[in-house]
């Protein structure tokens, strides 16, 4: 049977006690037998919360320097990319005392220079195009050119993130059929729903051998009250352009975190079960292009995954 790539990745931005809810993500993820990719803000991350995801088995990319405002990749200058990307590897490689491959810009945004910068940073991967996404809670809005990038992994052009070209670091999408597969999705819709989205999913990476990429954030696991509607979230404000409609806000905010953390541990048991899935971390499938071979370990429940 053809295996099926699934790629949980944890963007860990900026939040109060968020290496709380990283400890949390990694309680999840030893209970359910998955190795995922943490993204960290590299001014947030702090050298025992990266030892202890690397210890657990885990890879650390890197989510920019300070998710702030400034970090908006996709209109951002050359030069002050050059400057953040650089301060923010360092910093990582730093902390976890070993190369630092895939990347993820903050709020998905990243332009063909992110990339160049990424290149010549030593990176394997990016993961930050989120092909065919089309939805209204995303901090990109619309954006058109994901309705138009490639669906498998792809290396990209030196002149646009969202087509093939000549650049050697691969891009890996973030998993979407209109309709994003990501947590924000799983809160809104419910257990049941990602069940539907992940199968359609499922059965394209059989056919195709596209691996199935999922976004979650540790701090969504803390949640300790929901966001109350106002009509004025359905006006944009000022940084609508940055953070996108306070809309999606709300639509994000009706669960606390013990119920975001229980719909995750169901959701990924029941993925787990599905014949030939095999959890992977962004930089493996990268440098192994999704096959197995010695990258393999038992998890508790005797199904091979690769590391």
């Amino acid at each position: 049977m053809k295996t099926v790539p699934v790629l949980v990745t944890f963007d860990v931005d900026p939040a109060p006690d968020v290496s709380e809810g990283v400890r949390k993500a990694l309680e999840l993820l030893q209970a359910t037998g998955i190795q995922a990719t943490f993204f960290f803000t590299a001014l947030e991350a702090d050298a025992p919360t990266v030892k202890q995801v690397l210890s657990s088995g885990h890879e650390v990319g890197c989510h920019g320097l300070s998710h702030d405002e400034a970090e908006e990749f996709n209109t951002l200058p050359e030069a002050d990319q050059r400057g953040i990307l650089s301060r923010a590897t360092t910093r990582l490689q730093q902390l976890a005392e070993k190369p630092v491959l895939s990347f993820r810009a903050p709020r998905v945004k990243i332009s063909s220079a992110t990339l160049r910068i990424l290149e010549e940073l030593g990176y394997l991967a990016d993961s930050s195009v989120c092909s065919q996404r089309l939805d209204f809670v995303s901090s990109n809005l619309v954006n058109p050119g994901w309705l138009w990038a490639p669906r498998l992994p792809y290396h990209p052009s030196d002149r646009s993130p969202y087509r093939r070209g000549s650049l050697k670091i691969l891009e890996v999408p973030v998993s979407a059929i209109l309709i994003p597969f990501v947590s924000t999705t799983l809160r809104i819709f419910g257990v049941a729903f990602m069940k539907l989205l992940f199968t359609l999913l499922y059965w394209e990476s059989r056919l195709t051998g596209k691996p199935i990429v999922y976004l979650v954030h540790p701090h969504e696991f803390l949640y300790a009250q929901k966001k109350p509607f106002h009509w004025r979230m359905l006006v944009p404000d000022r940084s609508w352009r940055v953070y996108g409609f306070p809309i999606r806000i709300w639509l994000a905010r009706r669960h606390l975190g013990p119920e975001i953390l229980k719909r995750h541990r169901l959701f990924f048991e029941w993925i787990g079960r599905r014949k030939g899935v095999r959890f992977t971390t962004t930089a493996f499938f990268t440098s192994s292009k999704g096959e197995s071979g010695s990258h393999e370990f038992e998890t508790k429940n005797g199904r091979n995954r690769a590391m």
